[in-house]
């Protein structure tokens, strides 16, 4: 008799952010849109995608947590952070590089850089991040069920970029079996196919509102607009009845195109803008925590921006040091400033 899974837990490690989601079989069969997954804030499901480790490699925190915790650190003193404590974001972005090849990185050739630009192969920073999501996932569903999970009946789902090759996609199967995850038990779900099959399952009003899409020879492309790439794919429905089929009507296409590229591009401004005398930007002499900071704000105001705002404005609030050394340079050069403004019109045009 084949093997059938009691629970399915699906993981989304995304660039910039990350969640999970579980359905236990029999509800599926009776509403397949009663998926559990875990509030990390009032507006989203998802966390940080980014681990804190420490120094002998052992996982402490990830997510918010994480961020938070080696900040306080930093902080508080710089020298005991650096001794103490190993902190990664961005580093699933290293999966995406030309060329890339699980044979090198075994060889350890792809590394994740950490805070202070120490470097961990990359695969053993991934399985850390995904050990941090699958006990968190066991902790707290199992709390709220109060149920006690047979790890052996569990089908694991983690998303994957359509666009990735076949080895950054054993890379990733490689590090969720560090983690815990039996091989055997795991499935790799490109990105763009899971948004495509899940549709099928919206309720009636929202699939109406997309078009009524899902019939026999009914043609639609996905496109997975992430932190770090970009996926785009098209599909036919070939099925509804008994099986729900999709064929792919083209490969999948795309780039390393998400939206960290308008943090970047944010960060580059600021850059090109705050000079000194010397033509120096004066953000070189900031400390790395200020300029994390800077971006998180940066990234919480931009969420809140939508296609009915009148004004495309967004107010930041620097930190103070970076907000000081900013002030000082402006008072001793004032006349610098004054094309500001056509600065910003040039990178947002």
């Amino acid at each position: 008799m084949a093997w059938e899974p009691d629970l399915v837990i699906g993981m989304d490690i995304g660039t910039t952010y990350s969640g999970y989601a579980c359905l236990f079989k029999d509800e599926f069969r009776s509403n397949p849109t009663n998926i559990w997954m875990h509030k990390w804030s009032q507006f989203s499901y998802k966390t940080k995608t980014c681990v804190l480790l420490k120094k002998n490699g052992e996982l402490h925190s990830f997510g918010e947590r994480a961020e938070k915790k080696f900040s306080r650190e930093f902080n508080e003193d710089r020298d005991l952070a650096y001794d103490n404590w190993l902190f990664y974001n961005n580093f699933k972005m290293v999966l995406y590089r030309e060329n890339f090849t699980a044979a090198d990185d075994c060889g350890n050739r792809y590394k994740a850089e950490d805070y202070f630009s120490r470097h961990t192969p990359l695969k053993d920073v991934m399985s850390k991040f995904i050990q941090g999501l699958k006990e968190d996932c066991f902790q707290r569903f199992c709390k709220q069920r109060n149920i006690q999970i047979n790890e052996d009946k569990i089908r694991w789902v983690i998303t994957v970029p359509a666009i990735w090759n076949e080895d950054a996609k054993s890379v990733m199967r490689t590090a969720a079996e560090m983690a815990g995850i039996p091989g055997d038990q795991l499935v790799l779900a490109l990105e763009p196919e899971a948004a495509a099959v899940s549709y099928f399952y919206l309720p009636h009003e929202e699939r109406a509102a997309m078009g009524g899409l899902g019939h026999v020879g009914d043609k639609f492309m996905i496109i997975d607009l992430g932190g770090g790439t970009v996926d785009i794919s098209a599909v036919e429905v070939i099925s509804v009845s008994p099986k729900k089929q999709l064929k792919e009507i083209i490969g999948a296409n795309g780039g390393a195109w998400g939206s960290q590229r308008i943090n970047d591009a944010f960060a580059q401004v600021c850059r090109d803008v705050f000079k000194d005398n010397n033509g120096q930007s004066v953000f070189k002499d900031c400390k790395k925590a200020d300029l994390l900071k800077m971006e998180n704000l940066f990234e919480a105001e931009k969420l809140k921006i939508t296609d009915k705002d009148d004004e495309e404005w967004i107010e930041i609030h620097l930190p103070i040091d970076m907000r000081d050394s900013i002030l000082k340079d402006v008072r001793r050069y004032p006349h610098k400033y004054d094309e500001y403004f056509k600065i910003m019109q040039c990178y947002y045009s």
